[in-house]
């Protein structure tokens, strides 16, 4: 092939470059064919490739891919946001052993939310590739390949609130958009343009049809072509589609973010929103801090922690009560911290922070005995957590 490669993202929904389809009446069939950055790598020992979508909240699989390969989907269904403020709702959660194709012995353990016809067999969502520096440090693993719809946008975004880059709409607006990988185009909600006075093209040639995650559509009511100035101050002409009930008021997609190298040139640009500290695990409680792991295996149970007379840290007991505690906040409010009030979103900050003093507690005097804890296994997680592989 030449400079692409073709990546199944589901069956039957990948192409090699200039490829055709011959239709019922024998005539070429010309499909819709859009670049995209696909990861390879294996589920459980299988070969996969996953969509890497910042714009998803979470990690998730579609029914029909869980069934194909015989996934044990735990009873946890939840809901999530498209990018027109509909719900898609999971059948439950998997837990599979993700590893990257060029590191096939280290695996990743981690949740994945079932969707029923999710257009994706596996996507990857953004605090997994923050994690593993999927778009800074292992930029390499990224694999452009041509994927083909029938002639539909894929707005892939699934409650992906949690970053935003700051720029310049037009010549006066600033705006706090939505860097969205998964989305093949640009988004607009209808309101916000109104609400600015953009000009809404709304011919008919302009009124492109939507899928969403869940392999919904919805037509968008029309087209705006403006104008977006990033911080650096280079400006670029932009057409966005514009959508009813959009989730957020200006999304960008994937074509921007790629050209423009957005993730590592416009970093400083990128903020994630403080309730991101306040949504649930993506991966099981294992994955994060990997450092935990590294003390537990070394800190006997009862060894004194701080002080002649102080209580001993039983750092096994301690992870495992975090785990269950955590648990019961995810499904108490529905895999979603929006569904908390505010001063239960307070305490379980709270809660949390006490539990990572601890953990520092254990780390202090693990360096008080003179085996100091490498810089690497310090609350920065490592770019790619390993975990034992699962019997097959």
């Amino acid at each position: 092939m030449d400079e692409y490669d073709a990546l199944e993202f589901n069956k039957g929904d990948i192409i090699e470059p200039n490829s055709r389809r011959k239709g019922s009446a024998g005539g070429d069939i010309r499909r819709h064919e859009n670049l995209k950055r696909g990861l390879s790598g294996t589920i459980d020992g299988l070969k996969v490739s996953a969509l890497a979508d910042t714009g998803a909240a979470q990690n998730f699989v579609s029914s029909n891919f869980a069934r194909a390969w015989r996934l044990e989907v735990a009873d946890s269904p939840s809901s999530f946001r498209l990018g027109n403020s509909k719900l898609a709702h999971s059948l439950g959660t998997v837990n599979v052993r993700w590893a990257f194709a060029d590191k096939p012995k280290e695996t990743i353990e981690v949740v994945c939310h079932v969707i029923s016809n999710c257009v994706y067999d596996v996507i990857l969502g953004r605090r997994f590739l923050s994690m593993t520096e999927t778009f800074t440090k292992y930029k390499h693993r990224l694999t452009k390949c041509l994927s083909s719809t029938a002639g539909v946008l894929r707005i892939n975004l699934l409650d992906g609130s949690r970053q935003s880059l700051a720029g310049t709409l037009g010549d006066t607006y600033k705006t706090d958009a939505v860097p969205d990988t998964g989305a093949e185009g640009n988004v607009m909600d209808l309101r916000y343009a109104e609400e600015h006075g953009f000009n809404i093209k709304r011919g008919a040639e302009d009124r492109r049809m939507l899928e969403f995650a869940d392999g919904s559509r919805q037509r968008a009511v029309g087209q705006v072509q403006t104008s977006w100035t990033f911080s650096s101050g280079q400006r670029i002409p932009l057409i966005f589609e514009v959508l009813r009930d959009c989730l957020h008021d200006v999304i960008l997609g994937e074509e921007v973010l790629w050209e423009h190298d957005v993730f590592e040139t416009y970093a400083a640009s990128i903020q994630t929103l403080p309730s991101d500290t306040e949504s649930f695990d993506l991966a099981p409680f294992s994955f994060v801090p990997e450092w935990v792991q590294k003390i537990s295996g070394v800190i006997k149970p009862n060894r004194e922690c701080k002080g002649r007379n102080a209580k001993p840290i039983d750092l096994n007991a301690l992870e495992t009560e975090e785990r269950r505690r955590r648990d019961i906040w995810n499904h108490q409010h529905n895999f979603n911290s929006r569904n908390a009030n505010e001063e239960e979103r307070a305490a379980e900050r709270e809660r949390r922070r006490q539990y990572e003093e601890r953990l520092a507690l254990a780390r202090l005097t693990l360096e008080g005995r003179g085996s100091p804890v490498p810089e690497s296994h310090a609350q920065s997680i490592p770019s790619i957590p390993t975990a034992p592989n699962r019997p097959h």
